[in-house]
């Protein structure tokens, strides 16, 4: 889990999920997913909400949902990057 620094359909995620699921992709209820908002260094070509930290895992687990949280909406924000909550069943 962290920030991958790749988007969905970039070639970095594809890598990463040829071995890995994404949570996301996996839960039943979840949110627009957006983990950075607004410009940040090394991105200023991109779009400027972008979902670019994920969690992996190794095995085909049932994911109840996936939200982002410290994003100023349900917490506070204490970073440049929203965190990831998943609930697994």
């Amino acid at each position: 889990m962290g920030d991958f620094n790749v988007t969905p359909r970039s070639q970095g995620y594809e890598l990463i999920t040829k071995a890995y699921f994404d949570t996301y992709m996996l839960a039943k209820d979840i949110d627009n997913g957006i983990t950075v908002r607004g410009k940040i260094d090394g991105w200023e070509k991109s779009p400027l909400d972008k979902r670019i930290d994920y969690i992996f895992t190794d095995g085909n687990v049932r994911i109840k949902s996936s939200k982002t949280i410290f994003n100023s909406k349900t917490e506070e924000m204490i970073s440049d990057h929203f965190g990831v909550l998943v609930e697994r069943e």
